[in-house]
């Protein structure tokens, strides 16, 4: 792939700079982004740039915004998060100068993923946000779905755990009807990983009978994650749950539930991984 785009800019290459130029120079980038080489991502996206920002018409803002978009990507990965930021916020403002919803909504959602990882949540939940309204307006489900999974995530880390279930699950309504079953996987496992911490937490008010509930659903989440990560072929996430259902008995056994206690899924999980 890195042969035909360079060959394609060699034809290019003494003609006036053009979109396609810009075009070939952002499929070098997310090839070497695919390869994990993020340093050489971002060198390409830079050497591009600086041609392609001496141009203000629409279609240079869109391959201007695309590679300011997968820079900030490439930086989010080597954990730089004020450098992917502000390559998101001018692939934000580009894109929303072009027009361009979609890209705009994906810029958004990217910036606020960098915002949670650099636990700025406030920021993060409004860009999130933001971007849900923009695909909504789309009409683009399955991005919206990804709103949704993320700012679970958010409300997950401020303690939100029923407003983090909730994002979840409406992520799960979107997905599974679609056949995305990596994603709905996920769904599965979040929501399990959410319903054991409220579990914890009704135990530790020694409200055993919510307690149990939650543990309930632990069992009913993770046996949907199971199905999927086994069809995945996903062991390390099958480990994950394993480790966390050992928790869910360990707790079973506190508050005196014996029937989840007993109910053995570590077992059942070791003759998966086995």
């Amino acid at each position: 792939a890195l042969k035909s785009y360079g060959d394609g800019l060699s034809l290019l290459s003494d003609a006036p700079i053009s979109v396609e130029a810009m075009r070939l120079h952002l499929g070098i980038a997310v090839v070497h982004y695919a390869k994990h080489d993020y340093p050489g991502t971002i060198r390409e996206c830079a050497d591009a740039l600086e041609t392609a920002e001496r141009h203000d018409d629409d279609e240079w803002m869109r391959a201007q915004a695309d590679l300011h978009n997968i820079m900030g990507l490439a930086y989010r990965r080597q954990r730089k998060h004020d450098e992917a930021i502000e390559h998101f916020a001018a692939s934000i403002e580009l894109f929303n100068s072009a027009g361009d919803l979609l890209g705009t909504a994906k810029a958004l959602d990217n910036r606020g993923v960098a915002f949670y990882e650099q636990s700025d949540l406030d920021k993060a939940a409004e860009d999130i946000g933001a971007s849900r309204e923009l695909f909504t307006k789309i009409g683009s489900r399955y991005d919206v779905a990804g709103t949704h999974t993320n700012m679970g995530m958010v409300f997950y880390q401020q303690g939100e755990l029923a407003k983090a279930a909730s994002e979840y699950t409406k992520a799960l309504d979107i997905l599974e009807p679609m056949g995305v079953k990596s994603k709905t996987a996920d769904c599965y496992y979040n929501l399990g990983e959410v319903s054991l911490k409220l579990a914890k937490r009704s135990g530790e008010a020694h409200d055993n009978v919510e307690a149990g509930r939650y543990l309930d659903d632990v069992i009913r989440y993770f046996a949907e994650g199971i199905r999927y990560f086994r069809d995945l072929e996903d062991t390390d996430a099958l480990r994950d749950i394993l480790g966390l259902q050992t928790e869910a008995r360990a707790l079973a056994h506190e508050i005196g539930d014996e029937q989840i206690a007993e109910y053995n899924w570590p077992q059942k999980l070791d003759h998966v991984l086995r």
